[in-house]
């Protein structure tokens, strides 16, 4: 449990440097489509890129050494779809029902991806259907990015690529699109956001003046310099 609590903690500290690679192309999208940056719209996606960033860091850290990794003989695929039954049983004598560690891994590896459901639902609007396929997509990610060995950097998998982590991590994101559902009447509704986004962008604030300006100051620095060999003849 402690080191769940420190890869969250890891992502905290990285998410204000993703926040601000992020925020200046989603702030001139936004003034693109909408006209406004509307506060609550930011509260969304800045959560969920969050959300995405600590899921992410769950997956790959801590990472051990290369040569740690070199060294493993341990298997590195487990396609046995009821591999977490047998552990589950072969832990019960041990630890009963409730302290059982199998059963533990396979409860957060459903609660992992849950708010991933919840906004694909709410946000996105997906169906069931869209959202199963699109929960099974971010955990083929995680198991491929497990089996590559971090895409490489490592010489084998330093994790285990599993099946079962499939097949959990699908059914929390479809839990969470069926846990969406009551809490829809409680929350703004995208279209409700969107036209408040509208009804904003019909005064040009301030932030939008400078984001202009940048823009064109941009250009016309893009322009001089790549005119440079040209110029005195303008």
């Amino acid at each position: 449990m402690n080191g769940y609590i420190e890869v969250i903690r890891d992502s905290f500290l990285w998410f204000p440097l993703a926040a601000l690679l992020f925020t200046t192309p989603y702030i001139f999208y936004n003034f693109h489509k909408y006209g406004s940056v509307w506060s609550f719209r930011i509260l969304v996606v800045y959560s969920f890129i969050l959300y995405l960033m600590t899921v992410y860091f769950l997956v790959i850290l801590p990472l051990p050494s290369r040569d740690a990794v070199a060294h493993m003989t341990g298997r590195t695929m487990n396609l046995d779809p009821c591999g977490v039954i047998r552990d589950f049983l072969k832990e019960l004598p041990a630890h009963g029902v409730l302290h059982n560690p199998a059963l533990w891994q396979f409860g957060f590896n459903i609660l992992m991806v849950v708010p991933f459901g919840m906004y694909l639902r709410y946000w996105f609007g997906c169906s069931l259907p869209r959202t199963f396929l699109w929960s099974l997509g971010l955990s083929m990610f995680f198991e491929l990015t497990q089996l590559s060995g971090l895409y490489g950097l490592y010489p084998r998998p330093y994790r285990l690529f599993d099946v079962d982590d499939l097949i959990s991590n699908t059914l929390g994101g479809c839990l969470g699109w069926l846990i969406t559902g009551p809490i829809l009447g409680i929350l703004p509704a995208r279209c409700q956001v969107d036209a408040a986004s509208y009804r904003s962008g019909q005064h040009v604030s301030p932030l939008r003046r400078l984001s202009a300006l940048f823009v064109d100051a941009l250009v016309m620095a893009v322009l001089s310099f790549w005119s440079l060999g040209w110029w005195p003849e303008m």
